[in-house]
């Protein structure tokens, strides 16, 4: 979908925290407040910009973080973290020393339990869907965002093509996962595939559940 502003994509090698902090708040715009949000936060709505801190951390790390922004300036509309083979975003120290041990620490303590235990057992599907390494194997997008007020012009699939194209010169294939229906029809636009998905039961001081779906594109190449 074209827009009236004319935009450019841009790979930012080095972000610096400015970068981050823009992106940290755009994303926060741009998901709602729902029940995966409850889940991960122990119902505390001021922890959610650090669900995105931490992941744009760990992309400064080890990912790739790209963007969308005008032709006359750097402002970021929209955002896309993609992490490539051999890496998760969660997989070092390092990486996980960029955020998320400091979110942690922010959590009550049942809410903590749930990130290091029941969380990860909860996303094993992921690991069984892709394979054996499958998630070792690709490029994966952790997030992709637009900013609500650039919503509908084609900034997210440029953000998701930008990740494909590197499966492509990688001879790899692009997954995802997403906890939004709308979304699943969307990727699935864009040449993904739904290959699992699962209810997530979350901590037992919010024992909510919010639905998660996993997707791969094995061929990146037809559409990007």
């Amino acid at each position: 979908m074209s827009s009236a502003t004319p935009v450019r994509v841009r790979l930012l090698e080095h972000p610096t925290d400015q970068e981050i902090e823009e992106a940290t708040a755009l994303a926060a715009r741009a998901f709602p407040w729902d029940n995966a949000s409850i889940a991960m936060t122990g119902n505390n709505p001021s922890l959610k910009p650090h669900i995105f801190g931490m992941q744009f951390g760990a992309a400064r790390v080890a990912g790739r973080m790209y963007v969308v922004s005008p032709q006359d300036s750097d402002k970021i509309l929209a955002t896309g973290l993609w992490f490539g083979p051999g890496t998760t975003m969660m997989r070092t120290e390092e990486q996980r020393a960029a955020g998320f041990n400091q979110f942690l620490e922010l959590l009550d303590p049942e809410t903590r339990n749930w990130w290091l235990k029941e969380y990860p057992e909860a996303l094993k599907i992921a690991d069984d869907a892709y394979g054996k390494d499958g998630m070792l194997n690709n490029w994966y997008a952790n997030l992709i965002a637009t900013d609500p007020e650039h919503q509908g012009k084609g900034y997210g699939t440029l953000m998701v093509q930008a990740g494909m194209k590197r499966a492509v010169e990688d001879g790899k294939f692009a997954a995802l996962a997403t906890i939004s229906q709308e979304l699943v029809d969307w990727y699935t636009h864009l040449g993904f595939t739904q290959i699992a998905e699962a209810w997530i039961t979350g901590p037992k001081t919010t024992p909510i559940r919010f639905w998660a779906t996993w997707l791969r594109c094995d061929k990146p190449k037809d559409h990007v």
